[in-house]
């Protein structure tokens, strides 16, 4: 399942929709997105089964939805997500969830790795644009979680809000936060969570709103 891609646009505007932290019956999904309430049924068993959303407790099959914790990392990344990107998108919404603090939840948590942290210099080198050919980086074998082409590193920037896509193209530049990023010490800053606190000065009011609702009305 995780190898199909999601349906675009609606499985996105699905998961923006979750994003406001209410629950939601197919009929007022389809009501809301002004589709076939039949049709989004099914696209919500998909996402069910994707684990980003789950049927809402207490009763068995409620009949009412609500984002899992892996679903409000996807819900707070969803403008990011690119097609042919998809096994990436997913990799990196796992890795944050795999990678929490004990006491609070960070859907924004930013993780880097060799390979993404050579993408992120390199692009901040670059003075313009960059393109995946352009990028000489070693290939990383972390099948959890690394990316292991030049292409996959650029995106995973791009999921982190380190890097934009230009004309929805694999031509990248780097973004202030990424400008932030590539200054910091990383040798000495290898925590995520310390790493993620540096760089939300940079969030834009849009993001900030974004993960303060996820935090305050979604997290368990």
């Amino acid at each position: 399942m995780y190898n199909d891609p999601l349906t675009v646009p609606t499985d996105l505007e699905i998961l923006e929709l979750f994003s406001t932290g209410d629950r939601q019956t197919p009929a007022n999904v389809a009501a809301h997105l002004d589709r076939d309430s039949r049709y989004m049924s099914e696209r919500l068993r998909n996402l069910e089964e994707r684990g980003y959303i789950r049927d809402a407790p207490p009763a068995e099959r409620s009949g009412m939805y609500e984002l899992t914790n892996l679903g409000v990392i996807a819900a707070f990344h969803v403008q990011t997500y690119v097609r042919d990107y998809h096994n990436v998108f997913h990799a990196n919404t796992e890795a944050i969830l795999d990678n929490q603090p004990e006491n609070e939840f960070y859907p924004d948590l930013i993780m880097t790795n060799d390979a993404s942290r050579t993408a992120l210099f390199e692009l901040n080198k670059a003075e313009g644009l960059i393109v995946p050919s352009e990028l000489h980086i070693e290939l990383a074998h972390d099948a959890d979680y690394a990316p292991v082409t030049a292409n996959e590193a650029l995106y995973s920037l791009f999921y982190h809000g380190l890097a934009e896509r230009v004309d929805n193209m694999d031509v990248y530049r780097i973004t202030e936060r990424g400008e932030r990023a590539a200054d910091l010490p990383f040798e000495d800053l290898t925590d995520p969570v310390e790493l993620t606190d540096q760089l939300q000065e940079t969030y834009t009011d849009d993001e900030q709103e974004r993960l303060d609702t996820l935090r305050d009305e979604i997290t368990p």
